[in-house]
Order: C-alpha cells, then sequence, then structure tokens
C-alpha cells in the first residue's frame, strides 16, 4: 500500500494529517493543491515531486490529465434504506428490518433520518454483522445508546455518534430497525461512510 510522505525536503510545505469530517477533509485537500502549486513552479514534472505527487495520484487523491493536476473532494458515500407508507402513518410491529451489504472496509462518520408526514417521532436502531452471520439482529447494535432519534420533528442528523462502533469490516452487512414510529408515512435511514483501508 502506498503511504503518503508527510515530511518532505526542507523549503516544501509539509502535508498536515487527515482528520475526519468535511472541513478536516477540505483543510487537506487545500494543503495539497497549494503543495502541488509550489511544485508546479518549481519543476516542469509534476509527478516527480517534492511531496510525492506521484503518490497522491496512485492513492486516487489527486487526478492528473492534460498537464493539469486536479483535487476532487471525494472518499464519502451513503448508505441508506427506506419504509413507505403512503397510505398510513407506518407502525414499528409491521416493519422488517432493511439491510444493506458494505463490499469495503469504511467508518462511520455520520448518521440521518429524513421523514414524511409532518412533525413525529421515531427511534431508529442499527445493527452490524458479518455476511457469515446475516442476518444481524438487535445484540449486534452499533449505536449503543445513542440511537438516532427524532422527538416531535421530521430530521435527524449526528456526526458525533457518541459510544458508537464506527468500524465496518468489508462485506459487513448493515442492519436498520425502526424500534418505533409515530406520525410519519416515509422514513429514510442512513450512514454517511468513508472508505479506508
Amino acid at each position: 500500500m502506498t503511504v503518503i510522505s508527510q515530511n518532505p525536503p526542507r523549503g516544501t510545505p509539509a502535508l498536515p494529517t487527515i482528520g475526519h469530517g468535511e472541513a478536516a477533509i477540505r483543510n487537506f485537500l487545500s494543503a495539497v493543491k497549494e503543495i502541488i502549486s509550489v511544485h508546479e513552479r518549481r519543476s516542469g514534472n509534476v509527478k516527480d515531486s517534492f511531496v510525492r505527487v506521484g503518490e497522491l495520484y496512485d492513492l486516487g487523491i489527486i487526478t492528473i490529465k492534460d498537464g493539469r493536476v486536479t483535487v476532487p473532494i471525494s472518499g464519502y458515500k451513503s448508505i441508506e434504506v427506506s419504509w413507505i407508507d403512503d397510505a398510513a402513518p407506518l407502525v414499528a410491529a409491521g416493519l422488517n428490518p432493511r439491510f444493506v451489504l458494505v463490499p469495503y472496509n469504511a467508518e462511520v462518520l455520520a448518521a440521518y433520518l429524513l421523514t414524511n408526514g409532518g412533525a413525529g417521532s421515531c427511534v431508529v436502531d442499527i445493527w452490524r454483522d458479518t455476511l457469515t452471520n446475516f442476518p444481524p439482529t438487535s445484540g449486534d447494535s452499533i449505536t449503543a445508546a445513542s440511537l438516532p432519534t427524532i422527538s416531535s420533528g421530521a430530521s435527524y442528523y449526528d456526526e458525533a455518534l457518541t459510544g458508537w462502533t464506527k468500524n465496518i469490516v468489508k462485506n459487513d452487512i448493515i442492519g436498520f430497525n425502526v424500534d418505533s414510529t409515530s406520525t410519519f408515512e416515509t422514513i429514510t435511514a442512513g450512514l454517511i461512510i468513508k472508505e479506508t483501508p
């Protein structure tokens, strides 16, 4: 696996540590762009850089086309499921869990709930287990005591994820289960994740 060198020669800007969250990723990519710009003023070969631009290219952090370097913001993905009954409010007892297979290693960055039907309440638990142990159950919850919850509202978003188990291993199954709900005719539950090595 290619490793980004964060200690370039003297006189060349250093790469910051990649943190979590959109702001941290943007800061990292801005630093990469500045470093590349500095290098382009010193050398005609953009891949033979003091900051190992070739490694950034190999990792997919940057792209090089027609001599131009771009730094796309990427890596975030969303997995989500929905329960829908446009005719009447959903009843938790009648809703089956929904499952998604994640085909890569990943880290959970945030969770969200989106609903339709007016202000209401719901609690959704999220489970994770291996494909071999399918299906995951309530004993496989990753949410600790911080279950995604809406109280007299229509949406929920959390990136603190206090106490959560955030790592996902390739081919793990993520399960979403509505523990309780009132009013809502549609519930969409999702995770924002970032692929990891």
